[in-house]
């Protein structure tokens, strides 16, 4: 059996991330399309978060949006993955 990987975030890299497996859910507020449901999330064997992180005026990472994930995961494992522009 395959492992479920949840993928949250589905911009330029979860949608990169989403390539690279077969059986996934994907959950991104900012589309109605992409919305799969907090136990779903939770039920996958991984997660992967790929949310924007933007740099902040001090030059560090923005994680206001890493924040606002609304639920915490509780699989086995999980991990995030961004893009930093410099």
């Amino acid at each position: 059996m395959k492992d479920k990987v949840a993928i949250v975030g589905f911009g330029y890299v979860g949608k990169a991330m989403r390539n690279l497996f077969d059986n996934v859910i994907i959950y991104d507020i900012t589309s109605e399309e992409f919305w799969a449901s907090k136990d779903a999330v939770n039920k996958c064997d991984v997660g992967i978060v790929c949310v924007n992180t933007p740099e902040s005026e001090d030059g560090s990472a923005d994680l206001s949006q890493i924040y606002q994930i609304p639920f915490g995961f509780v699989n086995s494992f999980s991990m995030l993955r961004q893009t930093i522009f410099k």
